[in-house]
């Protein structure tokens, strides 16, 4: 995948999202708590994924198996391990996905303007057989 290395992050002085790539000096003076690397994904309706989103994945193998809508939630984040970008998982708290252009993403949010997101997203339980 030939990404565009892309950075973003929140104006102090106005609250006001703003992106810059490496090359060029980044003005606009930014909370460096907020500043997260774009993935090189765009979710569904084209909206660049950069860490601290939080994003909503359909679960199309969960949804064969029981037969009914499958949302996980999760924060994207840069794993340096494995030099990759992973989400976490609500439904599978234990499992972190690796970021892949073949799933199916929707940014929902972002872990600066959306703090308490993830712990209010209901777990998920399998309807009874």
């Amino acid at each position: 995948m030939d990404r565009k290395i892309l950075f973003r992050g929140k104006q102090a002085a106005t609250g006001k999202w703003v992106e810059w790539s490496p090359e060029g000096l980044n003005k606009n003076k930014v909370d460096t708590d907020t500043i997260g690397q774009y993935t090189g994904l765009t979710d569904k309706n084209g909206v660049k994924i950069f860490e601290g989103d939080i994003v909503r994945e359909r679960l199309k193998g969960l949804e064969e198996a029981f037969h009914c809508v499958c949302l996980d939630y999760g924060r994207v984040f840069w794993y340096q391990k494995t030099a990759r970008f992973l989400r976490t998982a609500a439904i599978f708290s234990d499992d972190c996905q690796e970021m892949t252009e073949y799933h199916e993403y929707e940014v929902v949010g972002n872990i600066y303007d959306n703090p308490g997101f993830l712990e209010e997203v209901p777990k998920w339980t399998p309807p009874p057989a």
